[in-house]
């Protein structure tokens, strides 16, 4: 017969507690608790560490830890004792503790909270690339367009000590808007791993070149500079909300003067200069007419007048102790390229072509110059067969 193997015990786990003030209080008032597993454990443990009380103050001190002796933990099974440890923990809470229970559970709320922000993001930039066209990452590589805004974006971020990256997100319509997403925001007040997008029409910049020229000026990186100052400087508002309608409008309009002021300073420390911001601004509200969403701030009140905007930068732009040193240095221009690029994107030149397309000759050149063009999308070949069948 084979010979039955000797089994060989495992020694006991130690068992061990804080020795600390706090643990002692908690384990005496659960002591008390007789009739309870808990209570009875307690007891136990109490007794153990209160007669090594004369011992530990003798010797200087009590230890960190206290390691129960033999007898009272063979006294104690392991079901009595995860008891009692859930008990101590319980009461550690209750004091207001960060226990390791409540450590975990934070960390998993907010892994949680960070998964739920990544979803939202991510629906929220397919819904918006959805209606308005986001430019591919692919096309972004060979964009001077999208080259320009990252570079000065990733300027001004650094300035704002914001410690994500920023993405510059282009978008095909020929309105002058731009924005970054509340839940952008949150991700960026989390430190999650939220992608942090920066938005703009890629008519922004076609319709601030036509208003610029007006007054003999061209549009420059300056004043995309404080154009994107302005909006990344929301990131840094504790208690702003972008999408929520201002209850109090003093102190939501407060934001909209303080992310102005932010972005003068951070372009300032970035080399542009600032008095473009204050020009940008001046330029919208002796147009202000021309642009709905503008006019929507206004009456939602979430944006204080224009006028205000510029005397409060002016206010700050002339203050002695706070000097603008970029403020002597001549406007960065832009390449005539970016200007072409985004009146591409906008459809202008489609739609100049469509418009002035008289025979089936015309038409038949600008399908061509779609199917050769490797930027041009869908919605370009909707646009041209909805004018063609009205055409017919």
């Amino acid at each position: 017969m084979p010979q039955e193997r000797e089994r060989i015990e495992a020694p006991p786990q130690e068992k061990v507690l804080p020795a600390d003030l706090r643990t002692q209080k908690i384990l005496y008032g659960l002591s008390l608790q007789k009739e309870s597993a808990a209570g009875k454990s307690a007891k136990k443990i109490w007794d153990a560490m209160r007669s090594k009380l004369p011992e530990w103050e003798e010797g200087g001190g009590k230890p960190e830890k206290f390691v129960l002796p033999p007898e009272t933990a063979n006294a104690i099974d392991s079901d009595a004792w995860n008891a009692l440890q859930y008990e101590i923990e319980d009461e550690r809470i209750r004091l207001g503790e960060i226990t390791p229970r409540v450590q975990e559970f934070m960390e998993s709320r907010d892994q949680m909270n960070r998964s739920i922000l990544k979803l939202k993001e991510r629906l929220e930039t397919e819904f918006i690339n959805a209606t308005n066209e986001m430019m591919p990452e692919k096309e972004k590589k060979e964009s001077i367009l999208f080259q320009e805004l990252l570079l000065i974006t990733d300027q001004i971020a650094r300035e704002l000590d914001i410690g994500q990256p920023v993405s510059p997100e282009i978008l095909r319509p020929d309105g002058l808007n731009a924005f970054i997403l509340s839940v952008a925001k949150e991700g960026a007040e989390s430190k999650s791993d939220v992608p942090l997008r920066f938005f703009v029409y890629a008519g922004t910049f076609v319709r601030l070149e036509e208003l610029l020229a007006k007054q003999g000026k061209k549009l420059s990186r300056d004043h995309l500079a404080f154009l994107i100052g302005h909006e990344l400087a929301h990131l840094k508002q504790p208690t702003y909300h972008i999408d929520k309608p201002p209850e109090d409008a003093t102190e939501h309009q407060r934001y909209e003067y303080d992310a102005d002021t932010n972005s003068l300073q951070a372009m300032d420390r970035a080399g542009y200069n600032p008095t473009a911001g204050i020009e940008l601004l001046a330029m919208l509200r002796d147009n202000v007419g021309k642009f709905s969403d503008a006019i929507g701030h206004y009456v939602n009140k979430s944006h204080p007048i224009t006028e205000n905007r510029i005397k409060e930068l002016w206010q700050e732009y002339e203050r002695p102790e706070r000097p603008f040193f970029s403020s002597q240095k001549p406007f960065e221009p832009l390449p005539e390229s970016v200007q072409h690029e985004a009146k591409l994107l906008t459809r202008e030149e489609l739609l100049k072509k469509i418009q002035s397309a008289e025979s089936l000759e015309d038409w038949n050149k600008i399908i061509l110059s779609i199917e050769a063009d490797p930027r041009a999308t869908l919605k370009d070949a909707e646009l041209v067969g909805t004018r063609l069948k009205e055409h017919m």
